[in-house]
């Protein structure tokens, strides 16, 4: 960075703060988070399931067979990167997303080193709900990814049908899995490869296996799936 770039970037710090997305403080240099906050962030350090995700002690695997063949996420769904994930998600903060995404590719670059990835795909949002809402956070979290990996993102290939319910609404593990297997389809074909899947959040995976088994159903070869946070909670059946 030169001289003049410096100063003009200090210049636009100082009439145009940015603010940390937890605690509003203002940061320089444009940052997403200050320092303090970043201390306090809930990542995800134990040791985790590669295939699941999850702690070894909480590992599903035992519980289902799924389609795709591994997930990670840089944070655990709770405090502070909760809070700034709901911010992204229900509050269309759309320059939260970034700072996702490099933690997203950390934990990418952690858990799937040897991967060469020939796309990545999003999970898709209902119609009415994108219509509504003007955005999916899904798709700006693999716009972001793809932006700084260079890997290509590939659009349409999912699609989730109308008149389906959101997961949240659908209790329990059994209902969650057949509202998504239900929502979820594919259109087009994949000449074989490997993708990435995005979403902002792995609760019980439903989204996830329901959106990799139709990527493997349009021609994939293998899915790995990344998310900006993970839950470490068992969801009983009927719950």
């Amino acid at each position: 960075m030169n001289r003049i770039t410096k100063v003009f970037n200090d210049l636009l710090d100082f009439a145009f703060p940015s603010h940390c997305f937890s605690c509003s403080r203002a940061v320089e240099g444009g940052k997403l988070i200050c320092d303090d906050c970043k201390k306090l962030l809930e990542n995800v350090k134990t040791k985790i399931c590669i295939k699941c995700g999850r702690t070894i002690k909480k590992c599903d695997c035992n519980r289902y067979v799924y389609h795709f063949s591994g997930v990670c996420a840089p944070f655990f769904n709770e405090g502070i990167a909760k809070n700034g994930l709901y911010r992204l998600k229900f509050s269309g903060q759309h320059a939260i997303a970034p700072f996702y995404a490099d933690a997203m590719i950390e934990a990418m670059a952690k858990n799937y080193f040897d991967i060469k990835f020939d796309g990545i795909v999003f999970v898709p949002m209902s119609p009415l709900k994108n219509f509504f809402l003007g955005y999916n956070q899904a798709e700006w979290l693999a716009q972001s990814i793809s932006e700084k990996t260079g890997i290509p993102l590939i659009d349409g290939i999912l699609y989730r049908r109308i008149f389906t319910k959101t997961q949240h609404k659908s209790k329990g593990i059994i209902k969650r899995f057949l509202n998504a297997f239900k929502s979820y389809k594919h259109k087009g074909t994949l000449n074989g490869g490997i993708y990435l899947l995005v979403d902002d959040i792995k609760t019980t995976g439903a989204s996830l296996d329901a959106c990799a088994k139709e990527l493997l159903y349009a021609g994939a070869d293998e899915i790995f799936c990344v998310t900006a946070l993970i839950s470490n909670k068992t969801v009983e059946k009927n719950s």
